[in-house]
């Protein structure tokens, strides 16, 4: 553990010092992948993972604004776009992978599947693929959108513009009573099994507490930094186990699945934005194939809607979850559990 966060402290000082955008997420998490595939042990507790989501959903909810919940009316449109652009998305990534040698339509398929890691590789256990092959696909997508997300949003011009004011006199009874709020709402969201509940959770409940006016309470950068810099170190020991060797074999096909489902992201990013006047970057983090949790923090860390980010994120988790199966059955894939 203490590995762990000296790694990710060092890498994230250096990606600040570089003065890449958000360097304490993206820094940490490089820094802790890389070490994790070079055979060090990188873990952090599990039971960290509350905490640092409720201090990450109240920051994300905080945002709430008149203009946030108008922008909001143009979303089934954008969540109509979402539905056929995943579909796209895999269809592009399997009829190339599943043509490599050594990979099948099986292993493509859920190699190919944006943005669902834990289920995804259930359902691979189940169905008697190489699973270590699908969790190195799966893990180094979402680290390289990351790694490279943010710097391209902030490049082509298309982050946000700062709208809360610095923070400056913290009310930390109320900043406690709305954490415990906050967390109440998270492990609620787990129990009910909301995709990236603990995260989805007390964001919701942070939105509701700041857009009634309850409060006006945010978290102080001093606790935001190390919340984002603890959530980078959990994406890169998502490579722990993981040797060079394996990783080395699968970092062709990653790369290849990435820059194909990130081609018909784009396409329709771009496209929702032209109809519906969102900002591009918004829209590239919700049809990006990486997970709930770190796209919705990316969008809040570069001042566009996290909400708009994570509820698309939510929907195409539980579209996945509930056709996946249905696909697989139909490709008589459901059979063939490895012994």
């Amino acid at each position: 553990m203490l590995a762990t966060l000296a790694v990710g402290i060092a890498a994230g000082g250096l990606a600040a010092l570089a003065g890449l955008p958000i360097p304490w997420l993206t820094g940490a998490m490089a820094g802790v992948a890389v070490a994790a595939v070079a055979g060090a042990p990188m873990v952090l507790p599990e039971s960290w993972r509350l905490p640092v989501f409720v201090v990450l959903g109240i920051s994300m909810g905080s945002g709430l604004t008149p203009e946030a919940v108008a922008a909001a009316r143009t979303w089934p449109l954008s969540l109509l776009a979402l539905a056929v652009a995943v579909p796209a998305m895999m269809l592009a990534s399997v009829a190339v992978i599943a043509r490599v040698p050594g990979w099948d339509r099986k292993s493509a398929l859920l190699a190919a599947t944006p943005g669902a890691l834990s289920y995804v590789l259930a359902v691979a256990v189940e169905s008697g693929v190489d699973v270590s092959r699908v969790a190195i696909v799966q893990a180094m997508r979402l680290v390289i959108l990351v790694l490279v997300l943010p710097a391209l949003i902030v490049y082509i011009g298309q982050a946000g513009v700062p709208d809360l004011p610095a923070v400056h006199e913290v009310p930390w009874g109320e900043l406690l009573v709305l954490a415990a709020a906050c967390g109440a709402g998270g492990m609620l969201s787990q129990r009910l099994r909301v995709p990236g509940g603990l995260l989805f959770g007390p964001m919701l409940v942070s939105a509701l507490a700041h857009g009634t006016g309850w409060t006006h309470a945010r978290v102080p950068p001093e606790v935001l930094g190390p919340a984002m810099l603890v959530l980078g170190c959990f994406i890169g020991a998502r490579f722990t186990g993981i040797g060079w060797r394996v990783f080395r074999a699968s970092l062709g096909i990653g790369i290849l699945n990435l820059v194909l489902a990130m081609l018909v992201a784009v396409a329709f990013s771009l496209a929702v934005s032209a109809l519906t006047g969102l900002p591009v970057g918004q829209t590239l983090l919700a049809f990006a194939p990486g997970g709930a949790e770190a796209m919705a923090v990316m969008a809040f860390a570069l001042d566009l809607d996290p909400a708009y980010v994570a509820v698309h994120h939510v929907a195409r988790f539980m579209g996945l979850g509930l056709m996946l199966p249905i696909v697989l059955r139909l490709l008589g894939m459901g059979q063939g559990r490895q012994k």
